[in-house]
């Protein structure tokens, strides 16, 4: 069975499909959800029913990073798409989340106090040297700070331990639509929490949670604290949690397991675990047991702001890839990484595992909608690509803005735009990307002419 990779072609944000198959079965893996709007047909669902009209089941969908034209499609595209008489078979989210569980569900109050409270000892403590300067925009240097102090933070905690995170890859789980009770049952474990509770937070809360950026919820728990750029910062995280929020809801109520990958011990010097050998491995993370369970101490509660302040940070984007087998070439979703280290710019190269460089020419995703600010991207997969060698990647690219500079993405050998707003000379209509394998490679031949060649 050929392989075939969408583009998909949404009005706003990024979007991927992947067809392929493993051990004689179709899988269908979808990467990110583009933007959604409220009160409209969800744009994802129509995308996949037009441009990829045999999909019924999604086997994996992955969000890759907390961005709205990542992210934002996820909190009500299961509902969605299980209307329409989809099925899903599991949820992959970044690890920084996990944390949030399972009291952003099941005890809001609860979870606001002890984010409220991570939050003024995050203010206070010697992490952050103690000054509201932590959320002066004006200062480029601050992400860095922060996230230097996360990891000195979680480096002397004993939160994260190795019975939460190292788990292994494994084989794929087929999706069985009786199997209610089990799917329940590993979900309930990814969200920290025991199915009784998931079924009593149904019946309790209803379809839709309140939203935690409600007035009265931002008035009882942050008037006094009274600085504008400090409030404008809180209500960025717990628009967040919100969304966030969502996305698990929308998991319980459709019995849709979830899986976490964790950006923090790769950053920390260890190697990705975890994921569908043969099917979608972390090229960044590693995939996690079971959030850290909740304790009442100041260090649990910073890493709760931690969590949510770090969540859109680039640099934790995650990055897959569907490896290269005997019959089938290599996928890699490069999301918004730049494959290095480093919030403000690039600074130490991820390394990537040798292992898995592939053979043939692999099909990799624009970094960050191929933006020159990701431009070291290139030179890292060029680098882990010329250790075997491999022939270049075919890039495609989607999602991004009308007046975005491009670079290195331009100088790519091979390359296609769902939207071409920056890399032709004239305006062009947005347009379904399709690429297909054959004889175990992929078929580029009907992508050259639509871009411009260097």
């Amino acid at each position: 069975m050929a392989s075939r990779f969408t583009a998909l072609k949404l009005s706003s944000g990024e979007a991927f499909l992947l067809e392929t198959e493993h051990a004689g079965r179709r899988i269908a893996i979808l990467v990110d959800s583009g933007k959604s709007k409220s009160g409209l047909a969800h744009p994802l669902c129509i995308a996949i029913r037009d441009q990829a009209p045999d999909v019924s089941h999604i086997d994996i969908a992955v969000c890759t990073h907390k961005d709205k034209d990542h992210s934002a499609g996820f909190a009500t595209f299961a509902d969605a798409w299980i209307r329409d008489g989809g099925t899903i078979g599991e949820f992959w989210l970044p690890g920084r989340w996990a944390i949030n569980f399972p009291n952003l569900l099941v005890d809001q109050e609860a979870y606001l106090s002890d984010l409220v409270e991570g939050f003024h000892e995050a203010l206070q403590s010697e992490h952050l040297d103690g000054s509201e300067r932590l959320f002066d925009e004006k200062r480029p240097s601050t992400a860095a700070r922060v996230r230097a102090s996360y990891i000195d933070l979680i480096a002397k905690s004993e939160l994260i331990t190795d019975r939460q995170r190292g788990v292994e890859a494994r084989e794929f789980e087929m999706f069985n639509p009786d199997a209610v009770e089990e799917r329940r049952q590993r979900l309930a474990t990814a969200l920290g929490t025991e199915v009784a509770r998931l079924a009593a937070y149904e019946i309790e809360t209803g379809v839709q949670s309140e939203s935690l950026v409600s007035g009265a919820k931002l008035n009882s728990h942050f008037y006094f604290w009274g600085a504008p750029v400090a409030f404008g910062r809180l209500q960025n995280l717990m628009e967040t949690a919100d969304e966030i929020a969502a996305i698990a809801d929308s998991a319980v109520r459709n019995s849709i397991p979830i899986r976490w990958f964790d950006f923090d011990p790769f950053e920390r010097g260890e190697a990705p675990r975890g994921g569908v050998w043969n099917v979608l491995t972390p090229l960044n993370s590693q995939e996690l047991r079971s959030p850290p369970p909740r304790e009442d101490t100041s260090a649990f509660k910073m890493m709760l702001f931690f969590s949510l302040h770090l969540s859109e940070q680039n640099v934790e984007s995650l990055v897959f890839l569907r490896p290269e087998t005997k019959t089938e070439p290599a996928v890699l979703f490069l999301g918004d990484s730049r494959l290095a280290f480093g919030v403000d710019k690039p600074e130490k190269n991820f390394n990537l595992p040798k292992t898995l460089i592939p053979s043939r020419a692999l099909l990799a995703t624009a970094p960050h909608h191929g933006s020159r600010v990701n431009d070291r991207a290139y030179d890292v997969l060029n680098a882990w690509l010329g250790a075997a060698p491999a022939p270049p990647p075919l890039y495609v690219r989607n999602g991004g803005q009308w007046n975005q500079t491009l670079a290195k993405f331009l100088n790519t050998t091979d390359r296609a735009c769902v939207h071409c707003w920056n890399c032709e000379q004239r305006k062009v209509r947005a347009r379904v990307i399709v690429v297909t394998t054959s004889n175990g490679a992929w078929d580029w031949s009907g992508q050259k002419s639509l871009c411009l060649q260097p």
